[in-house]
């Protein structure tokens, strides 16, 4: 069970409630790929390695670690990534709705954070029809303040809801798919809940997750029922 101060759940948006990153990874190892060269089975496993981090990062990662030494200009691929990702239509995982339902009938509160820029976010949990079950939903924008995915984002949330300090650490879950999804979970001295998708497993322990599912029912089945005021 959850432990029952938990009222308010954050959720990683792709690979934990949208099924995208399958797509996502095409898209960046296309332009690596098509740019440089790169293998794109090399640059695919680079993608989901590096999950979570904003988008420069992974490109960043990717070209020091393939020491590629010529001047990049990486708001460009950026932009070429994003307008791929917002050709997309977004899919959610077919347990998604049913445990949202779930979780918000508990008497729960749920927020999104993501390393998608803001306008893309909005997009996918709108055609998705997701949006109508979350408080607040944060992309990551490096020229606004706080609004990266880990600390900022938790920053935002704190002062939306009220709760600062212990009461923040004691009420609030992250829940996600990644290694860095239960890194800034740690950071932020709350409780890690890993969504097990693929061979995911290992590096969610590793990375510390305080609790392990395969699906969001089982999350959804773990709640508590609290009063909804």
């Amino acid at each position: 069970m959850l432990p029952k101060d938990i009222r308010f759940l954050v959720f990683d948006m792709d690979g934990t409630i949208i099924d995208s990153m399958s797509s996502h990874a095409d898209i960046f190892s296309s332009i690596l790929w098509r740019k440089f060269g790169v293998a794109q089975d090399l640059s695919r496993t680079g993608y989901f390695n590096t999950a979570g981090m904003s988008l420069d990062e992974q490109f960043i990662y990717m070209l020091e670690l393939l020491d590629i030494k010529q001047e990049v200009d990486i708001n460009a691929l950026a932009d070429e990534f994003w307008n791929g990702v917002d050709e997309l239509e977004p899919v959610s995982f077919p347990d998604t709705v049913p445990a949202l339902k779930q979780l918000r009938a508990n008497g729960y509160e749920l927020c999104v954070i993501s390393s998608c820029t803001p306008q893309i976010v909005k997009s996918k949990l709108a055609k998705s029809g997701l949006d109508k079950y979350f408080l607040l939903a944060l992309g990551t924008d490096k020229n606004l303040q706080n609004m990266a995915k880990g600390l900022g984002h938790f920053t935002i949330i704190s002062d939306s809801i009220g709760l600062t300090g212990v009461e923040f650490r004691k009420n609030v879950a992250m829940i996600g798919d990644a290694e860095y999804d239960m890194k800034i979970a740690k950071q932020a001295g709350i409780l890690g809940i890993g969504r097990i998708t693929g061979d995911n497993q290992d590096a969610l322990k590793k990375a510390g997750a305080d609790l392990l599912i395969h699906n969001l029912k089982e999350l959804a089945a773990m709640s508590h029922l609290h009063t909804i005021h």
